[in-house]
């Protein structure tokens, strides 16, 4: 009776675990649209998308654009800052909204140059960037003393129900998984299985 009652609790708390994660993946170089995965029901979602406000994977996260190329994701874990081809002119811009819209959030930065201002403004918990840092670039981040991961593109960004991200880059040493088509990029990516 109490080995039935944990396997019942046990794939209850899986069940939840599943529900609450998503992927975001990154595009490729030829491309500038992430896309969101729910691991349990297959929804996606362009976060490149027009809408101004959206909520998507039932309710994981909520969708603020606050430009073209600069897309806010509130979850209730972390607020998640993505910036796609955003110049200066157009960071300074949204700048001041942000600072006051988030606070420790996580900046995604795909072909967004990391600036003293924007680290400053912003107080990022973490920052994922890609392509690769410059020298000076990534000597201002550990100046600041502000964590930082340098990515490679296509590589997915498992957004777990703990508040945790974790980097998968597709190799088969990370477990069992799946592969998944990036809907606009056609480029083939692993994403593991939760444990």
């Amino acid at each position: 009776m109490k080995k039935t009652l944990l396997s019942i609790i046990l794939t209850a708390l899986l069940l939840s675990s599943l529900s609450a994660s998503a992927d975001l993946i990154l595009p490729d170089q030829n491309c500038e649209s992430f896309t969101l995965i729910s691991n349990e029901s297959g929804d996606e979602f362009i976060v490149d998308d027009t809408v101004f406000y959206k909520s998507v994977l039932d309710g994981t996260f909520f969708v603020n654009r606050f430009s073209d190329h600069t897309v806010l994701l509130e979850s209730r874990w972390n607020d998640i800052i993505m910036m796609y081809g955003a110049d200066e002119e157009e960071i300074d811009s949204v700048l001041f909204s942000l600072s006051y819209s988030t606070e420790s959030p996580v900046l995604i930065l795909f072909s967004t140059p990391a600036d003293d201002e924007m680290i400053e403004e912003l107080s990022p918990e973490m920052i994922y960037i890609t392509p690769s840092l410059s020298n000076s670039e990534r000597a201002m981040l550990r100046r600041s003393g502000t964590s930082f991961a340098e990515i490679d593109t296509s590589s997915v960004l498992r957004f777990n129900d703990d508040g945790s991200i974790q980097v998968i880059s597709g190799e088969a040493s990370y477990g069992q998984g799946i592969y998944v088509t990036c809907p606009h990029c056609g480029t083939m990516i692993y994403v593991t299985l939760p444990y």
